[in-house]
């Protein structure tokens, strides 16, 4: 996906690489209400624009510039957490955890550790890969005629509660046996562990666990109204957009991030397109034309994203082996063998389930 979006752009050679971006600032234009943006990189070159929009991630420098300021580390995840990812050889597809197979992400919990998991296989492989995980013989989907590494991936994040800093934690000299304990303490399948073990040492990295606060869709405005120095310009400025992690970063648990960044650049394209139109037209882009485009832009954004940031809230488990675990381990046995038991019921009746997300294989 990422070549197929990549490709018009490159066609343009409009994508520039080796540039850290530092911050913006907000330019008087030729006209009133026609005002540009300039943004600064750490080489100290430049470059304007009508509009600029950050993906730049929970890190983003912009979210904090325009006044917002709405993401959070999250301490309740525990100690720490690392990311790792990697290409996936062929010898190593067949000894991945079969749920990760056959659903393409995998999450999973304890009361100490857990674990989220994604395989990326192409179109071709995974149809393959799916029919042969149901059957428990991956064979046919490993062989190399069928196997281009260089296009299957794998990207592992564990956290775990007690313990080092994921900072200490990416020093460490063996980290996949820091984590093969820490997986093993947590009382993880056996299977869990050869995620650990496909992965490159050199390839993970702790990395700060970060969500956001609830925002509004008029945050522009309260930052207005707050600021203690109504003359910046760059305080919630229409011409600076956000989006992805630069403005909802969300816990891992739904595999939700990536898709709602997606979403955020769909939602952006009309406003875009019609700031486009204007220009060609006028051969500027006022203020007020590129706030009402902005407002349609957050308007579409926000409630959606945010909803998947309250969805993907982290919940900790109680520890199991307490005597609140246990309870809580023998009322969803006996809520399952009733859940069970009252569907195979319905099923003689007729009843067919129906499937709610018919796009995952």
């Amino acid at each position: 996906m990422r070549d197929f979006l990549h490709s018009p752009l490159n066609e343009k050679k409009v994508i520039r690489h080796g540039k850290k971006y530092i911050r913006y600032e907000i330019l008087g234009g030729d006209g009133p209400g026609a005002s540009k943006t300039r943004v600064h990189f750490d080489d100290g070159s430049h470059e304007d624009c009508d509009v600029l929009i950050s993906a730049e991630g929970s890190g983003s420098r912009a979210n904090k510039q325009l006044g917002l300021n709405n993401i959070v580390e999250v301490k309740t995840m525990g100690a720490g957490g690392v990311l790792g990812k990697c290409h996936l050889p062929s010898s190593v597809l067949s000894s991945l955890p079969l749920p990760l197979l056959e659903k393409g992400t995998l999450f999973t919990s304890t009361a100490s550790a857990s674990i989220f998991a994604a395989a990326y296989l192409p179109d071709g492989l995974a149809s393959s890969t799916q029919a042969s995980s149901q059957s428990h013989d991956l064979s046919r989907a490993t062989k190399p005629s069928e196997y281009d590494e260089s296009q299957a991936s794998l990207m592992v994040a564990i956290t775990w509660q007690e313990g080092i800093s994921s900072a200490e934690a990416s020093q460490l000299p063996d980290k996949k046996e820091f984590l093969r304990k820490k997986l093993s303490e947590g009382g993880c399948h056996p299977d869990y562990l050869k995620l650990v073990d496909a992965l490159d040492a050199s390839a993970i990295q702790g990395f700060p666990v970060r969500t956001a606060k609830h925002t509004p869709v008029n945050w522009r405005q309260k930052a207005l109204a707050r600021s203690t120095a109504s003359s910046d310009r760059n305080i919630a400025n229409p011409r600076v957009w956000l989006m992805g992690d630069a403005i909802h970063p969300m816990l891992p648990s739904r595999g939700m991030g990536a898709n709602q960044a997606i979403h955020d650049a769909a939602d952006a394209l009309s406003p875009l397109l019609e700031l486009a139109r204007q220009k060609a037209l006028h051969g500027c882009c006022t203020d007020q034309q590129v706030q009402a485009q902005l407002a349609l832009y957050e308007a579409a954004m926000i409630p959606r994203a945010f909803v998947w940031v309250k969805r993907s809230a982290v919940q900790v488990l109680p520890d199991l082996d307490s005597f609140r675990g246990k309870m809580m381990l023998l009322s969803m046995r006996i809520m399952l063998a009733f859940v069970g038991t009252f569907m195979g019921i319905l099923k003689l009746f007729g009843w067919k389930p129906k499937d709610d997300a018919p796009e995952l294989p």
